[in-house]
């Protein structure tokens, strides 16, 4: 970076932190040097961030919502979600997500219908939609009034930080 006298610059930085900061909040402290020789030799510039950067350690937390839930004109099972990154890593691998019904509008003594594989390659902050299909071969009795629950990572493969907010219910569908 070559700079005339009186002259300034904007200069855009990434660094990564280290597991070895504790979390917590920072100011961002900055010293330029002259080929290398300190800025108390040089009277280089030195400065530091007006407000403290947050520092985290790196933790996913995927939350789940129930979009819309329907049965096609062929009888399968089409369930709407969507995803949320509410950690601040990206979160990439194969999404299982564990369908059942329920009975009950807590989605307590839920039955297994399917679990379905979706890859999942997202940001921090970012949704996506996933539509899953369950063919009209799973079990989806009894018939009537149900809940759909779908829960997400039921293994945790993700060590997800925050377990509770993985599991979505529907309102009332009625199965024919």
């Amino acid at each position: 970076l070559a700079l005339r006298s009186n002259q300034s610059r904007r200069v855009r930085m990434r660094f990564q932190a280290t597991s070895a900061i504790p979390a917590g909040s920072y100011f961002l402290l900055a010293e330029v040097t002259l080929n290398g020789v300190s800025a108390s030799v040089t009277g280089a510039a030195q400065g530091a961030s007006t407000s403290p950067i947050a520092i985290a350690a790196a933790y996913v937390d995927l939350s789940n919502q129930i979009k819309d839930v329907t049965i096609n004109h062929s009888r399968d099972l089409l369930v709407d979600i969507v995803v949320t990154n509410l950690g601040n890593v990206i979160t990439r691998g194969k999404l299982s997500t564990l369908i059942e019904t329920s009975l009950n509008a807590d989605g307590s003594n839920a039955v297994q219908i399917a679990t379905l594989v979706k890859p999942l390659n997202l940001k921090p902050g970012v949704s996506v939609a996933l539509h899953l299909r369950i063919p009209r071969g799973a079990d989806l009795s009894p018939v009537g009034e149900q809940h759909v629950v779908a829960l997400l990572d039921p293994t945790n493969a993700f060590s997800d930080l925050n377990l509770a907010n993985n599991t979505a219910i529907s309102g009332i569908l009625i199965f024919p």
